[in-house]
């Protein structure tokens, strides 16, 4: 009976873990490090960036920054996709993204492109 309680224990722990792409571990400044976007070959091959590109994440809220245009807005993050609302001005961003956490500090981004495309993002 003492490791049946120990083994309920542990799930109930292993339930109660944040999740990994939980909007707490989403808050702060992700700064563009990678990214690839395929031009027909539908190969995609990561380059170093060399723009700036920033997000920054607090709470339900982001600002996106770039060299070229920044905006804000909102966001709500459903299983594996990032979806923005409220977005001022609305011709920044698309609507949805795909997110993939690949460790505590980067994420990946996966906009709906017609051709691969895939946008790496670090934690400062």
């Amino acid at each position: 009976m003492k490791y049946l309680s120990l083994l309920f224990l542990g799930l109930i722990a292993l339930k109660c873990t944040k999740n990994p792409n939980s909007l707490d571990n989403l808050n702060g400044t992700w700064v563009l490090e990678e990214y690839c976007v395929s031009i027909g070959d539908k190969n995609c091959h990561l380059q170093k960036a060399e723009t700036r590109n920033i997000f920054t994440i607090e709470g339900e809220s982001f600002v996106f920054e770039s060299d070229s245009h920044s905006c804000s807005g909102n966001y709500e993050l459903v299983e594996d996709a990032l979806i923005f609302s409220n977005i001022d001005p609305s011709e920044c961003l698309n609507g949805r993204m795909f997110l993939k956490v690949l460790g505590s500090s980067r994420i990946e981004i996966n906009p709906l492109c017609f051709e691969p495309c895939r946008y790496i993002y670090k934690k400062q």
